[in-house]
């Protein structure tokens, strides 16, 4: 059975949040060995270019955790 793009947005979500990248070998393991590589790139692609921006900023909780100014980005002073 081919895989479908909800699979491998929710195995790059996973990695994501495991703090792993997102590499086809990754996905592909996510996918217990499912893939092909042209068809997990495409795929790949396709949720970065839909969610990559979300994604690409933490969010403001983890901010807070690692003593860091949302604004700024500068370490909070002490």
């Amino acid at each position: 059975m081919p895989i479908t793009q909800e699979e491998v947005s929710a195995a790059i979500e996973s990695l994501l949040m495991k703090g792993k990248p997102s590499t086809q070998c990754n996905v592909r393991h996510e996918l217990g060995g499912r893939g092909s590589s042209p068809r997990l790139k495409r795929m790949i692609a396709a949720w970065y270019a839909e969610f990559g921006p979300v994604w690409s900023k933490p969010p403001a909780s983890t901010i807070r955790e690692a003593g860091v100014a949302p604004a700024t980005g500068e370490a909070e002073p002490e």
